[in-house]
């Protein structure tokens, strides 16, 4: 069974982070600018501001040219004499001077003046740069600077600069070409970024994602409106993010996990926290590093978390607990749960009798929250898969309540930003469900079992009544056998079904049901593993068939993300894709789609045949 479940934060750098293209003749400006800042080759003024007009002094390249190099680390924070007879020892840039020049990547005059206030020429900063490439000049043939030039732009240290012989560079075109470098490969033939310890996407690229990760301050815990204290910024500049959503600074409070860059001035704040009961720790209680609570496995990241969760610790096997979660889900800090009031919605998707260690009958129940988590609760009474249930915790007390189906008239409310959506059906199958994927479409009454609202009446958490047709699996039914008959007085119902899902062939028999279905492409839906429903799909020629999208009878059918695709041939299922089989003069193709789903109707199926 294929369930999907979101992760319980996402990864940080989906939230944040423009995607890498692959390398090509124009670099994404928004990549460049972030990259350049977080690798404090260049920053903005007070106001955050680029500037990135600007001519840039031969001071100013620099700084640049140590803080793009291996040596960023080793500025003096001050000289105690003069390097050139215009730079003086108390001058700002005289340590990135003296360095540039003593590493050979710089030359001063030769009337022993450095010049730091003359603008540099694209001659200037591309010789320099090649000389951190690893070049000198003895490598090149020809005279100076077009031998430079040459290499400058063999190189591809010229994207996004266009800039010629003679001309001074601005901020941009520097930020260009400190980008370019870092991709570009030195003399002994790696990529700059890699030599100094930077990972490489899979286009051979410097790795936004990774350099951020690395360049990342933190975790740290909001508390008490110490966020000032934590940032070396004034928060009033920062840029923030909450949960993956722009935000500000009030939104930021007590017990968030925070990480910040200061190059970026930016914050990230995380305010996932999972209350419930500690029920054990491994590899031990003296020094955990995992730790289980309401029922799921979480790693302990920080030793204060350790500590805590510890047999010397504040908190023992059997109490209710708030973890403080980071960006990737880890444990940051723990609390007591009377220190949070919070409340959560979700929809059980399995329970069990459980027997109390004072003899009582409960139901442990698992609990699939609208982020698309799971967790566990004992719940005294009778409930059933598919109740939507709210759990609010209060003075370190969990509170579940059971409710009622709330529908609602989509089109009557907006979405929050931040929305949280999950579709479910009567078999405990749930999948977290992005906006996109219902825009546009009519959802009310029987489509919606739960909605909540935020502070601005906009719909905050949603939960659809197996809506979308993105529950359960598809395959196709090879052989199906059915016996639905009376036999001395006895009803007699017995089935057998081949089938295939995901390329891989499989046998179902049943007693006491059948499913009432017919060879051909289904939805298969699961109940704690098990199948218990079978569905035959709809199916349509295709006339035109594209990426997303097929054609038929000039009636457009959207293809799933999954869609599985399969070539037939004398009897036999296939699974291929659909490029191998999209030649319509070679292949007839019959798509097949979910019908009965108000925000379905996707091909789930395709079968090709050769013509």
């Amino acid at each position: 069974m294929k369930i999907l479940k979101r992760i319980i934060v996402s990864c940080l750098i989906s939230v944040m982070m423009i995607q890498t293209a692959a390398f090509s003749d124009v670099n994404n400006q928004q990549l460049v600018e972030d990259t350049i800042k977080v690798l404090g080759i260049m920053t903005g003024d007070e106001k955050g501001n680029m500037n990135l007009n600007q001519n840039v002094t031969r001071e100013q390249f620099a700084k640049m040219i140590i803080m793009a190099s291996k040596y960023k680390d080793n500025v003096a924070e001050g000289s105690n004499y003069s390097v050139f007879k215009d730079v003086k020892h108390d001058r700002w840039s005289a340590v990135y001077i003296k360095l540039a020049v003593d590493l050979k990547l710089f030359t001063g005059y030769i009337d022993g003046t450095f010049k730091p206030e003359k603008e540099i020429s694209l001659e200037e900063a591309a010789t320099v740069a090649l000389r951190l490439l690893g070049y000198e000049n003895s490598d090149f043939n020809g005279t100076y600077p077009t031998a430079q030039l040459a290499k400058y732009k063999s190189l591809g240290l010229d994207k996004n600069i266009s800039k010629i012989k003679g001309q001074y560079l601005s901020r941009k075109d520097c930020m260009n070409l400190f980008y370019n470098l870092m991709n570009a490969k030195t003399k002994s033939g790696a990529v700059y970024a890699e030599s100094l310890g930077y990972l490489l996407s899979s286009n051979e690229e410097i790795d936004y994602s990774a350099l951020l990760k690395k360049e990342l301050s933190g975790p740290y815990v909001v508390s008490g409106g110490n966020l000032d204290s934590i940032l070396p910024f004034s928060s009033s500049e920062a840029a923030v993010y909450r949960d993956g959503i722009s935000s500000s600074v009030s939104d930021i409070t007590n017990y968030d996990v925070i990480y910040y860059s200061q190059n970026l001035k930016s914050v990230w704040a995380y305010s996932k926290k999972v209350v419930g009961i500690y029920s054990s720790s491994s590899p031990n209680i003296s020094t955990p590093a995992k730790v289980t609570v309401a029922g799921n496995i979480y790693d302990l990241s920080s030793s204060i978390s350790v500590h805590k969760m510890s047999a010397t610790g504040e908190f023992s096997i059997g109490d209710t607990v708030v973890l403080l979660l980071g960006m990737n889900g880890e444990v940051v800090d723990v609390i007591a749960a009377d220190r949070v009031e919070s409340s959560y919605c979700g929809v059980v998707i399995s329970s069990n009798k459980l027997v109390t260690d004072n003899g009582a009958l409960k139901n442990e129940i698992l609990v699939a929250y609208t982020d698309g988590t799971t967790q566990k609760h004992e719940y005294s009474g009778s409930i059933s898969v598919g109740a939507v249930v709210t759990i609010e915790y209060t003075k370190g007390n969990i509170k579940i309540n059971r409710v009622t189906d709330r529908n609602v008239n989509l089109s009557n409310y907006k979405l929050a930003e931040n929305v949280e959506i999950l579709d479910v059906n009567e078999y405990g199958e749930y999948r977290t469900i992005y906006p996109s994927r219902i825009s546009n479409i009519s959802l009310s009454g029987n489509d919606i079992k739960y909605y909540s609202l935020n502070s601005s009446g906009q719909i905050d958490k949603l939960i659809l009544n197996n809506s979308t047709g993105d529950l359960g699996s598809y395959g196709i039914i090879t052989s199906s056998e059915e016996i639905d008959k009376t036999e001395n007085d006895m009803m007699l119902l017995q089935g057998v079904y081949q089938y295939i899902i995901e390329g891989k062939s499989s046998i179902l028999s049943t007693q006491n049901s059948i499913f009432n279905v017919k060879v051909g492409p289904a939805i298969f839906s699961y109940e704690n593993g098990q199948i218990k429903g079978i569905r035959n799909l709809s199916g349509i020629d295709v006339s035109s068939v594209a990426e997303t999208f097929t054609l038929s009878n000039n009636q457009k059918y959207m293809i799933s993300d999954d869609v599985q695709v399969y070539l037939q041939r004398e009897g036999n299922y296939y699974l291929t894709d659909l490029s191998s089989v999209s030649n319509l003069e070679k292949y007839s193709l019959k798509a097949y789609f979910d019908s009965g789903y108000n925000a379905g109707k996707r091909v789930r199926i395709i079968i090709a045949a050769s013509r």
